[in-house]
């Protein structure tokens, strides 16, 4: 019930807040939580409009745009490696900048939030992650851990940059077309260990894995290497893209490696 949510995600962010101060982690700060009319009421400190509000507004250059990515990845390091918490939701939507001025943020919204230690209870949940933002192992229902939180920054990142979504699939089976045309093909090992795997692949006479999807959602689309905007300036933020948008969660950018990535140097 969403009363039980409301009460599990003061539980997290309660959590969160006895490890450092807000501005340590790049969380958004609970100031206070009570019942009124037999409804939970959550006060958080006060911040400025969303990202997702400032990319409809303006493109937001390379630079701003590495200001935000380390922020993110400070934010995904702390809750991996101190608060044990998976955010489960991460898009420019659930991003808050702290002014209106300014390019620093903090990560909001933790109401689909677990602790890893009970990340088992949210497999029996249909859905996590916003479409758009969800990792392949969520989508195939394979087990998944912080690596689902890497995948929506290196997505949420694309589109702070470019401005547009980096898949803009309607449906999971087209998020999959979408994926492998851009990134390539989902490891067998990811797939065999995915519960809703044959919802979405055939296997050949070979035993290969093969993708039950209508390609042509990506007949306009470009692999995510050859943007044409794209020049050798931003083959750093390119190189940094691919370590986060690894298919195999087990091989993807921890946030400690994300943040020791050159084009942080």
């Amino acid at each position: 019930s969403l009363r039980r949510r409301a009460h599990e995600e003061i539980g997290i962010l309660t959590a969160i807040g006895s490890h450092a101060p807000s501005e340590e982690t790049f969380c958004v700060r609970l100031l206070n939580a009570f019942t009124h009319r037999r409804h939970p009421v959550l006060v958080f400190e006060c911040l400025s409009c969303t990202l997702y509000q400032v990319l409809r507004k303006a493109n937001i250059p390379l630079d701003t745009t590495k200001r935000i990515a380390q922020q993110l990845l400070e934010a995904l390091r702390f809750l991996k490696e101190r608060a044990g918490v998976i955010h489960c939701d991460i898009k420019p939507d659930n991003i808050l900048m702290r002014d209106s001025d300014r390019a620093d943020i903090k990560l909001a919204d933790f109401g689909s939030s677990c602790f890893r230690s009970r990340v088992e209870q949210m497999y029996r949940l249909k859905y996590i992650q916003a479409r758009h933002f969800r990792a392949p192992e969520v989508i195939v229902r394979a087990p998944y851990g912080h690596a689902i939180d890497m995948w929506s920054v290196g997505c949420t990142l694309f589109q702070t940059h470019e401005g547009v979504l980096l898949f803009r699939g309607r449906t999971q089976a087209e998020m999959l077309a979408l994926m492998t045309h851009k990134l390539g093909p989902l490891p067998a090992a990811l797939l065999d260990r995915g519960a809703n795997t044959a919802g979405f692949y055939d296997k050949n006479a070979l035993e290969e894995f093969v993708l039950n999807a209508d390609m042509s959602v990506c007949q306009k689309e470009r692999p995510m290497l050859s943007m044409p905007r794209w020049t050798f300036a931003h083959a750093e933020f390119c190189s940094l893209l691919e370590g986060m948008l690894e298919h195999d969660p087990d091989r993807r950018l921890t946030p400690a490696q994300a943040l020791a990535h050159s084009w942080f140097q």
